[in-house]
């Protein structure tokens, strides 16, 4: 069956027509989406998210280069990703020095009952052990 009869059944809603279509993008729409996010789990979710759009919207489809609409679908779900991301950045549990590296010295887990005498002969004693 050609492309053209597939789309026109998965518009009159035949699930198994999608689903051909679905087998015959699935790799070119998950690499689209693993080189915009950079990462297999977020593509793979992105690619999922691209075909229940397109699934929805099918009927929207007027024409014209399938593979064309499919790829600005998945490149949409890419972008909604990033900006998620960027709503909400992680933050590292472990505090970083100022070039990016975590410390080594975990100061930010001092006992709150030690005073500062007893935390600097702690410092020293981890010092002293480590080099």
């Amino acid at each position: 069956m050609n492309e053209q009869a597939l789309i026109t059944d998965a518009q009159n809603g035949s699930l198994d027509a999608f689903n051909t279509l679905v087998l015959h993008y699935q790799d070119v729409v998950f690499n689209t989406a693993l080189r915009i996010l950079g990462d297999d789990d977020q593509a793979a979710d992105a690619a999922q998210e691209a075909f229940i759009s397109a699934f929805k919207g099918i009927s929207s489809y007027r024409g014209g280069s399938f593979k064309g609409w499919l790829m600005r679908i998945v490149t949409n779900a890419c972008y909604d990703e990033l900006r998620r991301r960027k709503r909400r950045p992680t933050t590292p549990l472990e505090p970083e020095t100022e070039d990016g590296e975590e410390m080594d010295s975990p100061r930010w887990l001092a006992d709150p009952n030690m005073t500062p005498d007893q935390q600097a002969e702690a410092d020293e004693l981890e010092h002293a052990i480590q080099h």
